[in-house]
């Protein structure tokens, strides 16, 4: 269980250096709001991005499974919650992209996974 957790934060750590050499600005890391946890928000070209980030350390990640229908829902009171608290962000449009990450270099960046 462990292990899965600090596989879970490399996972994490590294999709952030593979967007900031994409040309993403990292703005937070792990974000913590009353309906959840965003794992990454980043811009980009004048876009807000939240990144949801999933793991798995073998090769087949299904992505059915990671994104539940309830955690899809929390995940968007969690985007509000972030915009209506952060005034000079809200006006942004903003989008939800989906990172996946398999084995310990395998990325896979969905855009505009979830609308």
């Amino acid at each position: 269980m462990k292990n899965n957790h600090f596989f879970g934060i490399y996972a994490e750590k590294l999709a952030m250096v593979f967007l900031f050499i994409k040309g993403y600005k990292i703005i937070a890391w792990r974000c913590k709001t009353p309906f959840g946890e965003i794992d990454i928000i980043a811009k980009k070209n004048n876009f807000l991005v939240f990144i949801e980030v999933k793991s798995t350390k073998n090769k087949n990640l299904n992505i059915e499974i990671a994104l539940r229908k309830d955690q899809i829902n929390r995940m968007f009171k969690a985007i509000n919650y972030f915009t209506k608290t952060n005034k000079q962000l809200q006006k942004m449009p903003h989008r939800i992209d989906f990172i996946e990450v398999s084995g310990y270099f395998n990325l896979k960046h969905h855009c505009n996974f979830i609308s």
